[in-house]
């Protein structure tokens, strides 16, 4: 078989870069040898020390080191309580991408385009939401930022921001599928899941239907599809509340329709005077290809948006706060040197 043979011939003498792929492995559309070449071009450049991202990036990097960014062609749901940031992670990893040249296309349900472009401008400025929003800019420095980075936001491409009310599943599919070629989508977001609009009357069911139909539209456009979803209330009940997969509210199917799933986990919603205020965990629970695990972020609520954690943060191990370590003994240091709280191992990996 010509194509076994390109497979074995590339990867026993893949030569210097890509010169080693023969036009057989080009032309063997079908036959998986493509992806085998994406994956040697991949460990070459892990090899030149470059971050192996597969997907689109998430702007945080120890995120990307569990998931090795957002996956193309399935769905990666983003789940948590209210308040907690599930939307905000969503909306900075659209913005990372979109940097890095990728076409986003949101359906922003339960937000209006103008809220999420003002969340948009304050990550970009730093500047508060509340006070963009009733025009109290403070400073020459601060109206200098808010110029810029307007201009800046004004001068992305292929970011769409779809905020029509009442979309269906088979809408939503539609919509994105029409706009793919003119916006060069990469990314999709539905935010958020339980909103989509079916009349169906089981709620269960009906987000079994969207996880579907969402499945169905990433594999065929092959587009990173973030789902949004919430969670029931099952976490508030018990003593450590950081979510489990069970958790997933209505969604059995989506769980099973995902190829990863994370939870987003803010200590501070629970005890104000948490060490870790002003950080969030990202609890990776499901990933179908690849490990689960865990990345601290630094969230920032004024202006509802994730960032990496500082330098200063790092070492410290907190959020804002700097407090020098967890303050208890419970902390312990990452791959790249970093004190977090690690979530208690009877919570902590898969939900078997």
């Amino acid at each position: 078989n010509a194509s076994i043979k390109a497979i074995d011939t590339d990867m026993v003498s893949p030569g210097e870069g890509n010169a080693g792929w023969n036009q057989a492995a080009d032309d063997a559309n079908d036959s998986g040898v493509p992806y085998t070449r994406e994956q040697y071009a991949i460990i070459d450049r892990k090899a030149a020390g470059e971050a192996a991202v597969l997907g689109a990036p998430t702007g945080i990097p120890d995120l990307d080191s569990v998931l090795l960014g957002i996956q193309y062609g399935v769905v990666t749901v983003i789940a948590g309580r209210p308040s907690h940031g599930k939307s905000s992670l969503a909306a900075a990893i659209c913005d990372e991408a979109n940097a890095q040249g990728l076409g986003v296309h949101v359906f922003s349900i339960e937000d209006q385009r103008r809220a999420y472009a003002l969340r948009m401008l304050s990550r970009h400025t730093n500047v508060p939401i509340e006070r963009l929003r009733s025009g109290d800019v403070r400073s020459g420095g601060e109206m200098s930022a808010v110029m810029a980075g307007a201009d800046r936001l004004y001068r992305r491409e292929h970011w769409i921001i779809d905020d029509e009310a009442g979309l269906d599943g088979t809408a939503i599919a539609l919509r994105a599928r029409k706009y793919k070629r003119e916006n060069q989508t990469s990314v999709v977001v539905v935010d958020y899941a339980q909103l989509v609009n079916d009349r169906e009357p089981n709620p269960v069911i009906r987000v079994g239907k969207i996880a579907h139909q969402m499945q169905a539209l990433a594999r065929e456009e092959d587009v990173a599809l973030i789902l949004v979803s919430q969670l029931n209330r099952n976490c508030e009940m018990r003593d450590d509340k950081r979510p489990l997969l069970a958790d997933l509210r209505q969604a059995g199917e989506l769980e099973q329709c995902s190829e990863a799933v994370m939870f987003v986990y803010r200590d501070e919603m629970y005890h104000p005077d948490s060490d870790d205020a002003g950080t969030a965990e990202i609890l990776v629970r499901k990933n179908k290809n690849g490990r689960t695990g865990f990345a601290r972020a630094a969230f920032q609520a004024e202006c509802a948006t994730f960032r990496p954690l500082s330098r200063r943060d790092e070492r410290s191990g907190s959020g804002g706060r700097g407090g020098g370590g967890n303050g208890n003994g419970n902390g312990r240091a990452n791959g790249n040197g970093r004190s977090y709280r690690e979530p208690p191992p009877e919570r902590w990996g898969g939900d078997e």
